[in-house]
């Protein structure tokens, strides 16, 4: 019995409002299927990469958590932009990933990403539109706030919305943390 409730738990199908979820937000669900996926995409990424560039390659665990951190928070985010009546265009994404390329180099970005964050390069858009966005609304929440200030009050407003939400994750992928907005 231990040895089925262990794998129950692990699963994460001890409820079958998760079965085959890696996170449900609300009535919104996140699949596991997705989740492999895009640690795939990443995964491949990374060992395509020049090994001079890869300072550590994140485990498995690391890289499942990192993934599933930005889809909740990507969600999360929607949800809170929504509620602040803040409207993130794609022109304003693209001209801040465009800014962001020109600072740094779009291969560095793309390489960093992937390594530090588990964002392949086909959800680097979807990356670059969470980053705009949370500054956005982190300026919008403390507009005379010194960068600390307005990260604390992303912080706080984000987790406080995403906990009205009711995030749950599967208990294999970790517990969303709303007080650091990543999934631990």
């Amino acid at each position: 019995l231990i040895a089925v409730g262990a794998v129950l738990l692990l699963s994460g199908c001890g409820s079958t409002k998760m079965a085959g979820s890696a996170a449900v937000l609300g009535d919104t669900t996140i699949p596991t299927a997705t989740v492999t996926e895009l640690v795939a995409e990443v995964r491949d990424q990374i060992e395509a990469m020049p090994k001079d560039q890869v300072s550590e390659v994140p485990s498995l665990v690391m890289l499942n958590q990192m993934i599933l951190s930005h889809l909740v928070l990507e969600r999360v985010i929607d949800v809170a932009l929504v509620a602040k009546g803040i409207t993130v265009t794609e022109a304003q994404v693209n001209e801040f990933r465009d800014s962001v390329f020109a600072q740094y180099g779009r291969e560095v970005i793309i390489n960093q990403v992937a390594v530090q964050q588990g964002v392949s390069v086909q959800q680097l858009d979807a990356f670059m539109r969470l980053v705009y966005s949370e500054q956005i609304l982190a300026q919008a929440l403390a507009p005379q706030g010194a960068d600390a200030e307005q990260t604390q009050a992303l912080l706080e407003y984000v987790g406080e919305v995403g906990r009205a939400m009711g995030v749950e994750v599967a208990p294999r992928f970790g517990d969303w943390n709303p007080n650091k907005l990543q999934v631990t």
